[in-house]
Formats: structure tokens, sequence, C-alpha cells
């Protein structure tokens, strides 16, 4: 069974992103970084999205699901125990 890390973004908004994932995977602070930027491009960036309401975008989850699987294929993030 692999063990996992939790690790944490925070930014001046308050908004957190946590990532849970193999304590061996590499580069999880530029996944964080990443995902705030689709974070920011697809929600914050949408004047009919309000903080603290779900983000309801295609785009943004394309985009979400685009940057996990880039992660995942420069390492073994999401690798099954």
């Amino acid at each position: 069974m692999t063990t996992c890390i939790k690790c944490n973004f925070c930014v001046l908004s308050g908004i957190k992103f946590i990532v849970l994932a193999d304590p061996r995977q590499a580069s999880i602070d530029a996944l964080l970084r990443k995902i705030y930027e689709i974070y920011a491009d697809f929600a914050l960036k949408n004047p009919f999205y309000s903080l603290e309401m779900p983000i309801r975008c295609e785009l943004f989850d394309q985009n979400l699901k685009s940057a996990l699987e880039i992660a995942e294929k420069a390492g073994n993030f999401g690798a099954g125990s």
C-alpha cells in the first residue's frame, strides 16, 4: 500500500488547493501552481463566477484533466497501490 502525502497551496483570496499524491511524486508544487493558473483563467476571469460557487466550466474541466494527465506521465502521480 502506498502512503499518500497531502500538499497545500494557499492563495491571497483564501482559496486552498489540496493534492493527495504518492510521496515519491516529483513536482507537486508545479502541479499546484498549474491548477491555480487554470482556476484563475477559467473561474476568476469569468464575470459570472463568484467565490465559493461551484466551477461549472467545460474548459476548466478539460484543462484540469490535461494538467493531471501530464503530471501523471511525468512521474508516478496517481499510481495504484
